[in-house]
């Protein structure tokens, strides 16, 4: 028992197949002969009242929208025409997707790639799933399957990076004349391409969770007092779904239709109002893995994830995905049930390998800014604007004392000079 100055408000919400639902972060369950009794405590006003309130998350969720889309228009990276390197995935990609050589060496490539997927699968699943996260390290959040499919899939991408080496072993023993079909970093894309692809992927993953955020603080009960007439109309008939799709249609075409035509023009709007060099595009990379983070760490059951909150996913009328296997390949107690929780965080996830390749870069950059105060002579890998008849600006490295920085010129006069 708690002492009395820890002791916390303590409600039931009954849902309608029976249950109690306990409406706030912490949970304790007690099994019954007819039901599953949860109590939900409300905790007093304190810190994590405050970290976890629906106000803050949907700031942090949104928010993270606008830093993605102002490093998306500020990072030089985007409109480079240089060839794309993104260290594991460029090796993944090029592995799987291209670069295959004639004769039997495809047939060797595709077996490789396809031992490299299964061999992580079962990694992922029986290894650092079962053994070392529930066995060793006992995290309730991956307690009995919960996560296994994130967790496979980063084993998968690590088993395809390492099997990569083994094929560009095999293909040294053939000699020279394949050597132009050994795995690299490079993608297989200009910097340009994979950046407006990036910010499409990187918008989609934002967009999903900062709505299912909102929906999950519009559905649920925690914090009983905050908005009520919103919730009630959000739960009005498949008013939660009809808006997410309709929202999601428009802002989706009108995002994609800015970032591939390039309608919009930044450095026209912006008009040097948002000014920003390497290191503090660097520090905005860095900030926004941190929102990431913040929004599951926000999550009301983190970081156990153990909570039986109904929850349901947004644009659909269900909780969770749930697949029956064929019967030829169904074994006993064999299915794929992915939860809304999970299908979130995996989302996110995908989103945080985007960023930080993103802040990799911007890293390395300042790092080889500080290293020299000369003028970086790869006119490629960095450009200010997107030149139509494929001119190249050169980046400029200014020294403050014992600090070089890369910034963008001030100017339009200064930016033409720079051109010629």
């Amino acid at each position: 028992m708690a002492s009395s100055a820890d002791q916390a408000i303590v409600q039931d919400v009954t849902q309608s197949d029976g249950s109690e639902l306990l409406a706030s972060p912490t949970f304790e369950m007690a099994q019954h002969t007819d039901k599953v009794k949860h109590k939900v405590h409300i905790q007093k006003k304190n810190g994590r009242y405050y970290f976890q309130h629906p106000y803050a998350r949907l700031f942090v969720a949104y928010f993270v929208i606008f830093c993605n889309f102002l490093i998306y228009a500020e990072d030089p990276v985007s409109h480079s025409r240089a060839n794309c390197t993104i260290p594991l995935v460029g090796n993944d990609f090029a592995f799987v997707t291209y670069r295959y050589p004639p004769g039997g060496w495809s047939v060797l490539k595709v077996l490789l790639w396809l031992i490299a997927i299964v061999v992580g699968m079962l990694v992922g699943k029986f290894f650092f799933h079962k053994l070392v996260l529930n066995r060793w390290m006992r995290l309730s959040m991956f307690g009995r399957n919960s996560g296994s499919w994130m967790v496979m899939f980063l084993a998968t991408l690590v088993s395809l990076f390492i099997f990569s080496f083994v094929y560009n072993g095999f293909l040294s023993l053939g000699g020279d004349t394949l050597s132009l079909y050994q795995v690299t970093t490079y993608l297989g894309l200009q910097n340009d391409s994979f950046m407006k692809a990036a910010g499409l992927g990187t918008w989609m993953g934002d967009f999903i969770t900062a709505w299912m955020v909102t929906d999950m603080m519009l559905q649920d009960k925690l914090y009983p007092d905050w908005n009520k007439r919103l919730r009630k109309f959000w739960k009005t008939g498949y008013t939660r779904i009809y808006l997410f799709w309709i929202v999601l249609v428009i802002t989706t075409a009108v995002v994609a239709t800015g970032i591939i035509t390039n309608f919009v023009k930044w450095d026209t709007l912006n008009r040097d109002f948002v000014s920003t060099n390497e290191l503090s595009r660097a520090f905005l990379a860095s900030f926004i893995l941190v929102m990431d983070l913040l929004i599951v760490m926000q999550d009301w059951e983190f970081p156990h994830f153990s909570g039986n909150m109904d929850i349901k996913l947004p644009g659909v009328d269900t909780a969770s995905f749930y697949f029956r296997l064929p019967r030829f390949l169904k074994k006993e107690n064999w299915s794929v049930h992915i939860t809304g929780k999970w299908f979130n965080y995996g989302i996110i996830m995908l989103v945080i390998i985007l960023d930080l390749n993103m802040w990799k870069t911007r890293s390395f950059i300042v790092l080889s800014c500080l290293a020299s105060t000369q003028v970086l002579r790869d006119t490629s890998t960095l450009s200010w604007m997107r030149m139509s008849c494929n001119l190249q600006t050169k980046p400029l490295c200014h020294t403050n004392g014992d600090l070089a920085t890369l910034t963008r010129p001030q100017t339009k006069a200064s930016r033409q000079q720079i051109l010629t």
